[in-house]
């Protein structure tokens, strides 16, 4: 039986994955609610830490390198890194 903390792990990686997969097909790049939009991962909740959990992924894959940003207005744009 796994703990806590592995299947936490777990589900981290396959939102990664997801997010990687989702990205892939955006030539345009995604906004944060726009990938939460896509992994069905949106919140209801109104305040300044809307969508937090997938705004924490894109940031995670930004550490390790797998991710860059644009801005184009008050918008920011996560793309794939290029090799």
């Amino acid at each position: 039986m796994s703990t806590p903390f592995e299947d936490a792990q777990t589900g981290l990686e396959k939102i990664k994955s997801a997010t990687l997969r989702a990205l892939a097909k955006a030539a345009d790049g995604m906004t944060n609610a726009e990938i939460a939009d896509a992994l069905g991962l949106r919140t209801s909740f109104s305040g300044s830490h809307k969508n937090y959990l997938t705004y924490t992924v894109l940031h995670i894959l930004m550490d390790e390198g797998k991710l860059t940003t644009t801005v184009k207005g008050r918008h920011r744009y996560y793309h794939l890194k290029k090799s």
